[in-house]
């Protein structure tokens, strides 16, 4: 009996080691991923790639103006912020007008991802049977209302 023990510890003390062994070399492994995915986190800039977006997305970019302070109508404007019932009022209309017509925009952009879709399922119909039609012509109407899509 006493020698199945030592037989089953020393099988433990086999696969233990192979672990051990394992467990090293993916932490190695891990190490140098990490160390890659770090140096190119830190290459990251920002400006560079807004400016190559801009560039990919749209070739006609202008930068948007830089609009000047304008004052509210309803109230003087002060450099305090205003917590009165009037202003919660104003500003809670506002909001609701802005929900309302952001429901709208996203029916809208809804029903222009689902004509993508079928632009799309129509130029891979026409790639796998030429006969039906110009997969290129169907291409273009999808590009530009991807375009408007995005912008």
């Amino acid at each position: 009996m006493q020698e199945l023990d030592e037989n089953q510890e020393q099988i433990f003390k086999e696969i233990a080691l192979v672990y051990n062994e394992l467990d090293k070399e993916t932490l190695k492994s891990c190490s140098i991923v990490s160390d890659e995915t770090k140096a190119v986190l830190e290459a990251i800039d920002p400006h560079q790639d807004m400016e190559a977006f801009v560039a990919r997305i749209r070739k006609d970019w202008v930068e948007p103006y830089d609009y000047n302070f304008e004052p509210c109508l309803l109230w003087k404007d002060s450099g305090s912020l205003v917590t009165d019932d009037y202003s919660k009022i104003y500003l809670a209309n506002l909001m609701s007008k802005s929900k309302s017509t952001l429901e709208d925009h996203i029916k809208e952009i809804e029903a222009r991802q689902k004509e993508l879709d079928g632009l799309s399922k129509l130029i891979d119909a026409y790639k796998g049977n030429p006969s039906l039609g110009d997969a290129a012509e169907v291409h273009e109407v999808y590009l530009t209302n991807q375009a408007l899509n995005i912008f």
